[in-house]
């Protein structure tokens, strides 16, 4: 009997494990092509000179901060969504949003 309960739980783990695979592994593909891209566009910047880097970094500091708004604004958005479905209004969480 307690063999049957180890394989149960063995499966119900491993059936766990494969659904955050499912979430993290997309997480991770989008980083890694991300990195990827970046390292190409630099190596074809640099090949410009300074200057072009230089503005580069500046475009780049200017991005962050519209970047910095717009995932402040997306946390928000999780939280409140958060709260209605923890509240169960799940109506109001899709059709509010």
């Amino acid at each position: 009997m307690s063999g049957c309960r180890a394989l149960i739980c063995a499966l119900s783990r491993l059936t766990c494990y494969a659904s955050l695979l499912g979430i993290g592994l997309p997480s991770g593909e989008q980083e890694a092509s991300y990195s990827l891209s970046e390292l190409f566009i630099l190596r074809f910047v640099n090949s410009f000179g300074t200057v072009v880097v230089a503005t580069r970094v500046y475009c780049n500091i200017l991005s962050q901060i519209e970047y910095i708004y717009v995932i402040a604004l997306a946390q928000a958005t999780q939280i409140l969504v958060g709260y209605l479905v923890g509240g169960g209004s799940t109506t109001v969480s899709t059709t509010a949003l």
